[in-house]
């Protein structure tokens, strides 16, 4: 399993390439959500 984190701006991009959500981190930072993300190998 491989995880990364990932911001509002670029989280489509994981998931379009394999990338579950696992958890979300609302306003983190400021006006912005942070998501991490895990891939199965």
């Amino acid at each position: 399993m491989i995880l990364t984190s990932a911001g509002d701006w670029n989280v489509d991009f994981f998931k379009k390439n394999g990338y579950l959500v696992r958890g979300e981190l609302k306003d983190v930072p400021k006006g912005y959500n942070c998501y991490e993300l895990y891939k199965k190998m």
